[in-house]
């Protein structure tokens, strides 16, 4: 199972780091493009996140972005 699952645009930048990050520490992870599935951006509109990557830990619970997502793991790996 992936601890982390991530909404994400196939040409952004800040999504793009954030799959860096996980790849560096070894964080198994999905993700779901809005690029492939616009119904994604309906949901995300509906739960007021305007930005992406929107990211999401194992138990469904929201992270946010990739800052969040940064200081998320220094929390845990420090």
């Amino acid at each position: 199972m992936s601890q982390y699952h991530i909404i994400s645009s196939q040409k952004c930048t800040w999504c793009h780091k954030a799959m860096d990050t996980l790849d560096a520490h070894n964080i198994d992870y999905t993700v779901s493009y809005l690029d492939t599935k616009p119904w994604l951006k309906t949901l995300m509109l509906k739960a007021e996140l305007y930005t992406v990557p929107q990211i999401f830990d194992a138990e469904g619970d929201l992270v946010g972005t990739f800052q969040q997502l940064e200081a998320a793991l220094t929390n845990v790996h420090s």
